[in-house]
């Protein structure tokens, strides 16, 4: 096909496809399951049938002219691209871009989060200097979450943001009063 000439002197489509179907026949690959007739090969360009008689290693001189083919080579040959390594195809090649782009983009992602993961740490770092930990007050009771919480308390009408912090009768605290609430935001030592 590359070398762009009529290689009905080198190869015979009749004979290639007689002998690919005897091939089959023979082996019946499960690739093939569905040829199931010599019929089905006459609508299968040339090509495809050389790869598959390549693939049964059955592509002898029977079916090409071997030195026909050679001289052809040799007189065509400057005109022919490069050819492709270990049978490489527009498939595999796509999928090589893809999954070289698929990486790329994996490690990009990575090296964002990690960014991210230092700045996230630069940040709390800075805050905590801004906020330093001051206890102001002592755990009168312990407190263990919601079940805690007193019934006369509309638990799912609380703003809790950070959560409810669970401290045991004694711990030294930071409080800081919620404005407009009943409520006081808690820094426990621990």
């Amino acid at each position: 096909e590359a070398l762009g000439t009529d290689l009905s002197s080198v190869v015979s489509e009749e004979k290639v496809a007689a002998r690919l179907w005897k091939e089959i026949s023979r082996h019946r690959p499960q690739e093939l399951e569905a040829v199931t007739s010599p019929r089905h090969l006459a609508v299968w360009p040339l090509q495809d049938m050389l790869r598959w008689l390549c693939w049964f290693e059955a592509a002898d001189e029977e079916v090409i002219d071997k030195g026909t083919l050679v001289q052809l080579l040799l007189d065509k040959g400057e005109d022919l691209p490069a050819p492709g390594f270990l049978g490489e195809t527009a498939e595999s090649n796509f999928l090589t871009q893809v999954q070289g782009r698929v990486s790329a983009v994996k490690d990009a992602a990575t090296a964002l989060l990690s960014q991210l993961s230092k700045e996230l740490l630069t940040a709390e770092a800075l805050e905590r200097t801004r906020h330093s930990w001051f206890p102001n007050g002592r755990a009168k009771q312990a407190f263990s979450g919601p079940k805690d919480v007193p019934l006369e308390v509309d638990i799912d009408a609380v703003d809790v943001g950070m959560g409810l912090l669970e401290v045991r009768e004694g711990d030294r605290l930071d409080l800081t009063p919620k404005v407009g609430t009943d409520w006081t935001w808690c820094i426990s030592e621990g």
